[in-house]
């Protein structure tokens, strides 16, 4: 990466919130919608191309609303089906559409580890030249394995973000992430964004923020998600307080089997709001004992309840 680069980087971090809201929609004006809607909240979003049957043919007009919503710092993907995505084209096609993508204004570009590692070895020449800071992603839609690996072999590629994630399938997995993160804040030169995916991974996307992810993914609406167990963004800063949340903030808990619907997590932050307490409280999502009693030992989390069926 260039001195330039390096410097236009920097810039563009001082500018992210801690919340990217991921838009989908089926044609650009769907998507231009949702997007003016989620703007009056958040700067920072995500537009999934590959949800577009042409997202090149749709590049004019999300170029148009860009030049009018300068503040907006927005993410262009466009995942293949390969890689969980949408978009039914070769790696060439849709790294054509972010290389146009940046062109059109698009601050940011998110290309999956599996794409570019196919691609020619100037692909992140060509994206940087075309004026984009670039995402290499990494998705593992099954389980959490050695995110290490993972991140030897995103390195070479020398992006600005480096995404990672993993499928959390119980409450330690989001102690593995986090540990990761936390090893690579002291290592790497680039920002590290992390996040599990799954019921039991809701947690990551909260907590991933104390561990060191630069920002976090959420929905515009419920039924929009774009990730197994992604939330959306209202509820990320009115149930988790996610505005408030870095390295010191104490953590507190309710766990049970099912726990989406307990309300503890909703009434005792709005109290942590009122009373101004740097805290949030979290549902954990348990299925074994010893799974639980590891991640509230490492958090570690206090003051634990536990509902039962």
């Amino acid at each position: 990466m260039t001195t330039a680069n390096q410097i236009a980087s920097h810039l563009l971090r001082s500018r992210l919130g801690k919340i990217c809201v991921a838009i989908t929609g089926s044609t650009p004006e769907e998507l231009i919608e949702k997007a003016a809607n989620v703007l009056k909240e958040t700067t920072f979003i995500e537009f999934r191309l590959d949800y577009l049957s042409k997202p090149l043919a749709a590049l004019p007009r999300l170029k148009e609303f860009l030049e009018a919503n300068g503040a907006a710092t927005v993410i262009a993907t466009c995942r293949c089906k390969d890689n969980g995505g949408r978009f039914e084209g070769s790696n060439t096609a849709a790294l054509d559409v972010l290389l146009k993508a940046a062109e059109s204004g698009f601050q940011i570009v998110d290309i999956e580890l599996e794409s570019i590692e196919k691609l020619p070895k100037t692909t992140m020449a060509h994206l940087r030249e075309a004026g984009a800071a670039v995402i290499i992603s990494y998705h593992d839609f099954h389980a959490t394995k050695d995110l290490d690996a993972v991140y030897n072999r995103i390195e070479p590629f020398a992006p600005d973000f480096i995404k990672v994630v993993p499928t959390a399938k119980s409450l330690s997995d989001n102690l593995t992430l986090m540990r990761f993160m936390e090893r690579m804040e002291d290592r790497s030169n680039f920002s590290i964004v992390g996040i599990c995916m799954g019921e039991a991974g809701i947690i990551s996307r909260v907590l991933g923020l104390r561990a060191g992810s630069a920002f976090t993914f959420a929905a515009a609406n419920a039924g929009e998600e774009t990730a197994p167990g992604q939330i959306t963004a209202r509820t990320l800063i009115e149930d988790y307080r996610i505005d408030q949340v870095d390295a010191a903030t104490k953590v507190y808990g309710v766990a049970g089997n099912p726990i989406r619907s307990s309300l503890s997590p909703l009434m005792m932050n709005t109290a942590f709001r009122r009373e101004t307490v740097n805290a949030v409280y979290l549902g954990l999502q348990a299925t074994k004992v010893d799974d639980l009693f590891k991640l509230v030992r490492e958090v570690p989390i206090q003051g634990l309840s536990v509902t039962m069926p």
